[in-house]
């Protein structure tokens, strides 16, 4: 049974949540924000956990007040398919794509890109980053190859090999911004020769953080306090 809070709170679940520049950072956003009384406090869900746990944590953010709302960053389909009926409103995409990232008392919110299976293939197993590299070696020059499986931080690994090329002129964009960021360095591996564009999951994180926060503790986030938030998170990048 998971604790209720003492004091407004925001929840972060993920898998290994000490590890994230969030802790740090959400105290100054708070403080930016006008909302210095809330805490965060993460939740480590193993992946794939069983989905009692995941009701648990989404009937305790519904009942208590101190519960302000939630990201969800690694667990979003999982945590939707076991507790759905649990919420009050869901919006269009998280309807449509069976994923939520943001938990508010008004219902969940989307904010990530869909996780794609294809026909005939189970997530993760050993012949993905295979058939991976061969649809990028299919890609057009200019291209843009984005990493939004976790690997290289919730768990080892890159979702192709270091065989696969990445397209001519194209874009590497790795959303993850810590752990080992296996795709992140093969990218870099190939930089010069494929003359790469490479982005980082920084500031996506940052986006997507400031947009559920925004939603959820209801406070209008213009882009130029974005960029004030952006600020005061940059010494804690790694």
């Amino acid at each position: 049974m998971m604790l209720p809070p003492t004091r407004p709170t925001f929840y972060f679940a993920g898998v290994t949540t000490a590890k994230s520049s969030s802790r740090r950072m959400f105290p100054r956003w708070m403080e930016i924000l006008g909302r210095p009384e809330v805490v965060l406090e993460g939740i480590d869900f193993a992946i794939h956990d069983h989905p009692t746990r995941y009701r648990a944590f989404v009937e305790m953010l519904r009942d208590h007040p101190l519960a302000l709302g939630a990201v969800v960053t690694t667990h979003k389909i999982d945590l939707l398919a076991a507790a759905r009926d649990l919420f009050a409103e869901l919006d269009p995409a998280a309807q449509a794509l069976g994923e939520v990232s943001g938990i508010g008392k008004t219902g969940a919110t989307f904010l990530a890109l869909p996780r794609i299976r294809l026909p005939g293939h189970e997530p993760w197993r050993d012949d993905w980053p295979r058939l991976f590299d061969q649809l990028m070696a299919a890609l057009p020059g200019g291209s843009i190859v984005i990493n939004a499986t976790g690997m290289g931080k919730d768990s080892p690994g890159s979702p192709i090999t270091d065989a696969g090329r990445f397209p001519i002129t194209g874009v590497a964009w790795e959303l993850n911004y810590r752990g080992e960021l296996e795709f992140l360095h093969q990218a870099e591996r190939q930089q010069e020769v494929r003359r790469l564009h490479i982005e980082d999951g920084w500031r996506y994180f940052l986006l997507g953080w400031s947009q559920v926060i925004s939603r959820a503790l209801a406070i209008d986030i213009p882009p130029a306090t974005f960029e004030q938030l952006a600020a005061a998170a940059a010494d804690l990048r790694f």
